[in-house]
């Protein structure tokens, strides 16, 4: 492939995954051009690891402050020289914000013809992006493409439970098999997404307004509105969670409690823009699963008030151009 790809990963206070995220991208057998690391405004200790790995140039305290570009010029141990842009937010703006900013980056400052994205604690096998790759080849004059995620396992080689994407299966070009190790996807997450340049601009960027948890729900479901997308077996990303389930109300801590607050909010307005007989179904469930939890009696309140704020919720989609 001769087109150019640009790797974005959106990171906040996790410098040694991140590292090691990186240090994967830049090992890939099939090389990136270029890529961002996008800095959800981390504490210093991400910017000195970053910096000891030889993955940014020396820093100032003015960018730890109020955050900035930085561009530097990667050799690998193979002599392929990547172009990484370091730009760090002047403000935490959550996983959905660190995206928004980052592809809108990627589609003002780069001329890369795709994009693979994921989180700082996604660590891709060596040959992931060459099966994005391989996959984009096989189907791209086939099918009008939106996106091809990859397969996400955990750290014990188990299936991911947060991370994999939702499957459709039709038969046809939609059917695995060994010849053509592809399945068609209804949504994905951001853990490894390979889009194509002009996906991010007919179809804008993520909500920034939801912060945290669904956007990449939202966003690639609202790609697969107009394209069709798939998943890429062969292409393997490990996810380094702590867990691997599902988010459940019992895990709720002081320190996770804003994020069900967002995600119970953002999947409803999600299901109010498709499906409001699934919506209200949503809600009614979600309003029985609080009211009977075992969380105090302020948390179900703000959970509560939460979810139903999820009903007026309107953020407007943006496009990488608008600013």
């Amino acid at each position: 492939m001769n087109q150019k790809i640009c790797a974005l990963v959106v990171t906040y206070n996790r410098p040694q995954l991140l590292c090691e995220c990186l240090t994967a991208i830049v090992n890939q057998s099939t090389s990136v051009s270029e890529i961002i690391i996008l800095d959800n405004y981390s504490d210093e200790v991400t910017l000195s690891t970053l910096f000891n790995a030889q993955f940014i140039p020396q820093y100032t305290l003015e960018t730890v402050v109020k955050g900035g570009v930085s561009q530097f010029e990667y050799v690998t141990n193979s002599a392929n020289k990547i172009k990484i842009h370091y730009y760090r937010l002047p403000q935490n703006t959550g996983g959905a914000g660190g995206f928004n900013a980052g592809m809108r980056y990627f589609y003002q400052k780069t001329d890369c013809d795709f994009l693979w994205l994921m989180d700082d604690d996604s660590k891709p096998d060596l040959n992931a992006l060459h099966e994005l790759v391989v996959a984009y080849n096989k189907l791209s004059p086939l099918v009008s493409l939106g996106y091809i995620c990859s397969q996400v396992r955990w750290i014990d080689d188990s299936p991911c439970r947060m991370a994999s994407p939702k499957l459709l299966e039709y038969g046809g070009i939609d059917r695995y098999s060994e010849s053509n190790p592809v399945i068609r996807v209804q949504n994905s997450s951001f853990v490894s997404l390979f889009i194509i340049r002009k996906v991010v601009n007919c179809i804008g960027l993520p909500y920034k307004e939801f912060f945290i948890w669904a956007d990449d729900l939202e966003y690639t479901s609202r790609i697969n509105k107009s394209y069709v997308s798939y998943v890429a077996l062969k292409s393997i990303v490990v996810h380094h969670t702590k867990h691997n389930q599902a988010t459940s109300l019992d895990a709720i801590t002081e320190s996770n409690f804003f994020k069900y607050k967002y995600g119970l909010r953002n999947e409803l307005f999600f299901l109010r823009q498709n499906n409001k007989l699934r919506a209200f179904s949503f809600f009614i469930k979600k309003t029985f699963a609080i009211l009977t939890s075992e969380i105090s009696i302020f948390h179900r309140i703000k959970l509560l008030c939460a979810l139903s704020s999820g009903f007026i919720f309107v953020p407007e989609i943006e496009f990488p151009n608008d600013i």
